[in-house]
């Protein structure tokens, strides 16, 4: 699945610069002149195609890849973002589902079904957390600087853990009611229901994402230019977001997608 979005982001960087752009024509010559190169040397001595061939040209795609991404991070910043954190909550979710069904019995009667509008509301949210965290990273740089220095990497953990993750929970709790209300109707009932969702599970969903995500925090701010920080805060949320999903599959009074009626309450 990682290659799927990898060329993803490959075509998208492609598309967006323009067909005179140095950056974007380097890195189509540099891909093909790789692999012509590599079927020129197996057409003359097939002995030659070594898996050491094979490997350089898996490594070089994968770098000129990595630049393409960078290019459109620098340059398509909000659009980048959204696709990439709805990309990672796609697999996320998919992996979560997965990993779910592992201790399900193989039969006709209790084979777990791929739940795909599940992995729509985590994709979906993620389409919405990509934006607001390209703005959060933006306007925390803009109000304490965009230096990585100890302070300035302190400050902005501490923002982050203190501020952002608070609300960002709420916002994830309150996104999920709505998006798993199981009729367009029954989207009221759901929202007077989130007072009590936030009063059940937010100081839990609270503590997990800090006691996991605090010593990437600080790392990721003081190591990370600010337009990488979505791709870096999202490959560490690959292994937590599945967490997540799992976790907010399993809440009690969790209304499903198979649920037939009424909104429920948590």
């Amino acid at each position: 699945m990682k290659p799927f979005f990898s060329l993803l982001f490959f075509l998208l960087a492609l598309s967006l610069s323009r067909t005179n752009n140095v950056d974007a024509l380097a890195t189509r010559h540099s891909i093909y002149h790789t692999t012509s190169q590599a079927l020129r040397r197996k057409r003359r001595c097939p002995a030659l195609a070594s898996s050491f061939e094979l490997t350089a040209i898996v490594s070089d795609v994968g770098v000129n890849i990595f630049h393409s991404y960078e290019y459109a991070a620098e340059n398509y910043g909000i659009v980048t973002d959204i696709i990439t954190s709805g990309c990672i909550n796609t697999a996320s979710d998919t992996l979560a589902q997965l990993r779910e069904g592992d201790g399900v019995v193989p039969n006709s009667t209790n084979r777990r079904k791929f739940d795909s509008i599940r992995t729509l509301r985590l994709a979906t949210f993620g389409l919405f957390d990509g934006a607001v965290s390209h703005v959060w990273f933006v306007g925390l740089d803009g109000l304490v600087g965009d230096g990585q220095g100890l302070v300035d990497t302190l400050v902005k953990t501490a923002a982050d853990i203190l501020v952002y993750t608070p609300i960002w929970c709420a916002w994830f709790l309150a996104t999920m009611a709505v998006l798993e209300s199981p009729t367009i109707g029954s989207v009221t009932g759901r929202v007077r229901s989130i007072p009590s969702v936030w009063r059940s599970d937010w100081a839990e969903l609270l503590g997990g994402n800090i006691g996991f995500f605090l010593p990437l925090t600080g790392l990721i701010y003081g190591l990370v230019p600010r337009e990488n920080r979505v791709l870096a805060f999202g490959l560490a949320s690959l292994v937590y977001t599945t967490i997540l999903s799992i976790w907010n599959e399993s809440r009690p009074g969790k209304v499903t997608t198979r649920d037939s009626g009424g909104a429920g309450s948590e």
